[in-house]
């Protein structure tokens, strides 16, 4: 079995506490199954995959009665374009919102990264680590990031900060009169999350 850990405090505590992570019970992830959007973009992949033969009583056991469903009512009375391949670079594993950024080295394709970890972890300066071999981000474009050549025992850190602005209150309930400051609110939050620089490391000694 292998474990491989991102440079994110998460990842790092895990990796530090094995036992930890082995032991935990599993998280809870719910996912709307029949949402029309999510079945459509995953339709294309399985008749590519599986051909016109996956529509069949066998798909709602192995994919559930949703999707069995959509994919039939879709399919009725079409067939799959011959040698066509639907474009996996639009369907994104990587998360179900925001932007994709394309990680480019020497003019390549190298591979992909989200816009949450681009903040974090791929700003410009950085040293940024991927399938183990560290580079440079060197600068970013509208939908990629520029790496370089770095030397490997370098790392950085960088430095966030939170700032949290009440936008609207739109209700609010006091649970008990003897509890006057237990309240609950129910409105509308603005969370800035800031960069607030870099501290590089190596692995023979630390600089700032």
């Amino acid at each position: 079995m292998l474990f491989y850990a991102f440079n994110y405090p998460f990842d790092r505590f895990f990796a530090s506490n094995i036992d930890v992570f082995l032991e935990k019970p599993l998280d809870e992830i719910l996912i709307g199954v029949d949402n029309d959007e999510l079945m459509g973009r995953h339709l294309p992949y399985l008749m590519y995959e599986c051909g016109p033969a996956a529509v069949t009583s066998e798909l709602s056991e192995q994919l559930g009665i949703s999707f069995s469903n959509f994919a039939r009512k879709v399919m009725e009375g079409k067939k799959p374009v011959r040698d066509h391949k639907p474009n996996y670079q639009r369907l994104n594993i990587r998360g179900g919102s925001g932007t994709t950024y394309r990680l480019m080295y020497k003019g390549k394709e190298i591979g992909t990264i989200s816009d949450v970890r681009l903040f974090r972890e791929a700003y410009v300066g950085a040293i940024y680590n991927h399938f183990g071999k560290a580079y440079r981000v060197t600068a970013q474009a509208m939908d990629e990031v520029h790496l370089d050549d770095v030397e490997p025992h370098l790392r950085t850190e960088g430095t966030f900060y939170t700032v949290i602005q009440s936008s609207e209150i739109l209700s609010g309930i006091r649970y008990a009169e003897r509890l006057a400051m237990y309240y609950m609110y129910y409105g509308k939050l603005t969370v800035f999350e800031n960069f607030g620089g870099r501290k590089r490391q190596s692995l023979l000694h630390a600089s700032c």
